[in-house]
């Protein structure tokens, strides 16, 4: 099975921000998924993406519940 590969732009149209938004959160550290870099290219799977997306829902639900 392939898993896709996105780069800085295709994340950035899956998430509707910026790629230079994109930027600014790796350049200061926020919580993304696993990213791995090839040149200077910044690339994420597809299933990392998805993993990772999931965890922030789950996370903000639990955080819900404890109010």
């Amino acid at each position: 099975m392939n898993d896709p590969i996105l780069d800085v732009k295709a994340l950035g149209v899956r998430w509707t921000i910026k790629k230079e938004t994109l930027f600014s959160h790796l350049s200061r550290g926020t919580p993304l998924p696993p990213f791995f870099r090839v040149g200077s290219k910044t690339l994420w799977k597809l299933s990392d993406i998805e993993a990772w997306e999931e965890a922030q829902l789950k996370e903000k639900r639990r955080k819900k519940f404890e109010k």
